[in-house]
């Protein structure tokens, strides 16, 4: 297991999120922790997202190692991630509770 993948899986984040958290596609977070070399803009995205040197992220982890945790600036952005989802969750069944509604009323309108 490389630190990049136990610094995403410690903030529960998913491959997806972490993508979109940093600005990458997904498919460079999998290769990435499947050790293949990263480009300029994935390790400075990544750099300052996880606020650790690419050479720690990127390294493979020893068994016996415990990595210091992750910086808290992830936490905050996964935690401000996970809220901005909850908040347009409760905006899409607000919407779809108005449209049954507004449908119910003209479907009484018309009898």
């Amino acid at each position: 297991m490389r630190f990049l993948e136990f610094y995403r899986r410690r903030a529960k984040l998913g491959q997806k999120e972490l993508a979109r958290l940093a600005n990458l596609p997904q498919s460079s977070i999998s290769d990435l922790e499947l050790g293949r070399r990263p480009t300029a803009s994935q390790v400075v995205a990544l750099e300052k997202l996880f606020g650790v040197p690419a050479e720690r992220l990127l390294a493979e982890m020893p068994e016996d190692v415990v990595p210091p945790p992750p910086s808290l600036k992830l936490a905050i952005v996964a935690n401000r991630s996970r809220l901005d989802r909850e908040r347009e969750e409760r905006l899409q069944d607000r919407r779809r509770r108005r449209q049954s509604a507004s449908s119910w009323r003209d479907t009484r309108a018309r009898r």
